[in-house]
């Protein structure tokens, strides 16, 4: 079946979306880890939610 061309975008990005390599997570109260996506290793943490995502932003950046 052939796609729109719209819908054939939308498959395309798709298919080379790109995981982030770190994520945010709860860990605890009003505390947060900055994980590793590939190996589950915490690279980070901060006791604020915008700090963590800022930290998680620069490492991403790094690599």
């Amino acid at each position: 079946m052939v796609c729109p061309p719209a819908f054939q975008y939308l498959q395309l990005a798709s298919e080379h979306a790109v995981r982030p390599r770190f994520q945010v997570v709860p860990a605890g109260n009003a505390f947060f880890h900055i994980k590793e996506t590939s190996t589950g290793r915490v690279r980070g943490f901060r006791a604020n939610h915008n700090e963590a995502c800022v930290l998680a932003r620069a490492l991403e950046s790094r690599h």
